[in-house]
């Protein structure tokens, strides 16, 4: 099958017209200008018309199980009435209203273009239902949090891994993820860290996103410590920031994912970018929580791998809930707006080819190339191909068409080959 499109934007390389893109058994075969690629005898031919290609989209970090959430949790006075207030809504949840809230995101981020997420299950023993349900490429990691003492992190970790490991024969990856420091353990964190080291698995972890996280670990004090400090061992609170602490555990690596990291000092972006770790911004959150300006420049400075997320809809805010969207291009129109220095490509860049690094994809998604995945993601597009960036972090319309893994998922208006 070969796709004509009017711009093809590989990304890993430059934009260019009347292109076209040789698909084959669900890969890549070859990308090149439609005069260069004539159609073999028998081959069908897919002329998408006036349209832009993309790679398909790769959302970093979500939580598609809180997609029902839009609207109902306001912005907080802290952090932690944010947390709770979480809470307190999960605890009036049936499983049914899980799912439905899981299976409601996954179409959401479809119909925007994301071919790829990387989500946090809070549900994991919901994931035999869910999985199947969505023809998303899914990389699934599963909680943990041990800020009560039975079980013993131990003892949680083997049943998280036992649990992949039931999941093997489904579609998709799936990882683990502490939550965060604040409500993992050291011992968690460290125990997550080595056996997603030893399966040669990404992690993921929130990290350095507030600002009583930051004031919890480094001066031991604030809404976030006085909440806590009866639910945990508070001995690892008072001298170091939340990157520092992961530091000193010898946790930082390139199979880190971190999350969010709205809270430095000075050495933390310079430790990032020595451990090569991996950083997922998620600037429509980033905005519902008020937090100070992202730091951005440093963490660009350190040579740090930065992605895009959407993060849930339980924490961002719109003019009606019914708008809310779990649209990557929405959070590249906001970051667009929040950084105006950073160049269209770099933001369209940290959802495609920066994601597929963090998730040890390079060379299979986030770029058309030859040998790499057939997911792709169709804009309709008319101008030139050097304005395909800044086009698309315009927040543009729906997404015309898509396929994953060379399967149409939304297939041109006049049939599918």
């Amino acid at each position: 099958m070969i796709l004509r499109a009017r711009v093809i934007a590989p990304v890993s390389r430059p934009p260019f017209d009347n292109g076209a893109i040789r698909v084959l058994e669900g890969r890549i075969l070859s990308v090149d200008r439609w005069d260069s690629r004539l159609p073999e005898a028998g081959e069908s031919v897919v002329d998408l018309g006036p349209v832009v290609l993309f790679p398909g989209l790769i959302n970093a970090h979500c939580h598609l199980d809180y997609t029902r959430m839009a609207g109902l949790l306001l912005p907080p006075k802290s952090f932690p009435d944010w947390i709770s207030a979480l809470l307190a809504l999960k605890a009036t949840w049936t499983d049914a209203d899980v799912i439905q809230s899981w299976r409601a995101g996954a179409a959401m981020l479809l119909s925007s273009g994301v071919t790829t997420v990387a989500n946090i299950e809070s549900y994991s023993d919901l994931l035999g239902q869910l999985l199947p349900t969505t023809p998303l490429r899914i990389f699934s990691f599963l909680e943990l949090i041990d800020l009560k003492p039975d079980p013993s992190p131990s003892d949680r970790l083997q049943a998280a891994a036992l649990r992949i490991g039931a999941l093997e024969d489904l579609p998709g990856i799936r990882g683990l993820s502490p939550h965060a420091p604040y409500t993992a353990s050291s011992v968690m964190i460290r125990l997550a860290q080595n056996w997603s080291e030893k399966a040669g698995r990404v992690w993921s972890i929130h990290l350095a996103e507030s600002e009583a996280e930051f004031d919890m670990f480094k001066h031991r004090r604030g809404p976030l410590h006085d909440w806590l400090k009866s639910m945990r061992n508070m001995a690892d609170c008072g001298s170091r920031s939340p990157i520092s602490l992961l530091n000193a555990l010898g946790v930082l690596s390139p199979l880190c994912l971190a999350v969010h990291l709205n809270y430095l000092e000075d050495a933390d972006a310079c430790l990032l970018g020595k451990n090569q770790v991996n950083v997922v911004h998620c600037p429509r959150s980033h905005a519902f929580f008020r937090h100070r300006d992202f730091p951005l420049g440093p963490l660009r400075k350190s040579g740090v791998n930065l992605c895009l997320g959407t993060d849930s809809l339980a924490s961002v805010t719109a003019c009606s809930p019914s708008k809310l969207n779990l649209s990557l291009t929405a959070e590249m129109r906001c970051l667009a707006q929040q950084h105006p220095g950073l160049s269209p490509q770099s933001i369209v860049e940290m959802a495609t080819v920066n994601a597929a690094r963090a998730l040890g994809q390079t060379g299979s998604l986030g770029e058309i190339r030859p040998g790499a995945c057939a997911d792709l993601s169709a804009w309709s597009y008319d101008g030139s191909p050097d304005d395909v960036y800044e086009f698309l972090t315009r927040d543009p319309s729906p997404v015309r068409n898509s396929m994953i893994q060379g399967r149409w998922i939304i297939p041109p208006s006049f049939g599918s080959p």
